[in-house]
């Protein structure tokens, strides 16, 4: 879809946050369930970082992820948000992801519980419509787990693994 690779590349004009709002409404009860339990993962994981007081998680990054998923679930909940607020929210969603990814790529790469709260996110994104499906399927089936990391950096912005 031509507009998940505009918004991928955070070109976004009201034509396309009208059109990603109007993804995101046609998958409401499919985001709002996903949205649930990003939150739950997402709530955790910023308790636990807390908690331990470590400098591995990117705590302000996590926090801007929840709050954007809290404000998209609740532009979804309310049935006469017009498409362009909840097409803002959800591409607002996947720019937090963004920072996250490039902020600690390495960690959401290695530990089990960072991948599966970003696959979680990504997940959202591309019922959203704010991301290509392909990312997703390289997720799902890591047989060239290069190529996936290479697709990710694309689209987040970064040119390799260290952001070169």
């Amino acid at each position: 879809m031509q507009v998940e690779a505009t918004v991928a590349r955070d070109h976004t004009d009201a034509t396309v946050i009208r059109a990603v709002g109007k993804a995101a409404s046609a998958n409401r009860e499919v985001i709002l369930l996903q949205s649930t339990s990003i939150q739950l993962l997402l709530t955790s994981a910023i308790e636990r970082a807390k908690v331990e007081r470590t400098n591995s998680t990117s705590v302000p990054e996590l926090e801007a992820i929840l709050l954007a998923a809290q404000e998209l679930h609740r532009s979804l909940l309310q049935t006469e948000s017009p498409a362009d607020v909840i097409g803002e929210k959800a591409i607002t969603f996947k720019r937090g992801v963004a920072n996250w990814y490039t902020r600690d790529h390495v960690s959401i790469l290695n530990r089990t519980f960072d991948r599966g709260m970003f696959v979680a996110a990504i997940g959202l994104c591309v019922w959203a419509g704010v991301i290509p499906s392909a990312i997703a399927a390289f997720i799902v089936h890591p047989k060239e787990s290069v190529e996936l990391v290479k697709e990710l950096n694309k689209l987040f912005g970064k040119h390799g693994p260290d952001g070169e």
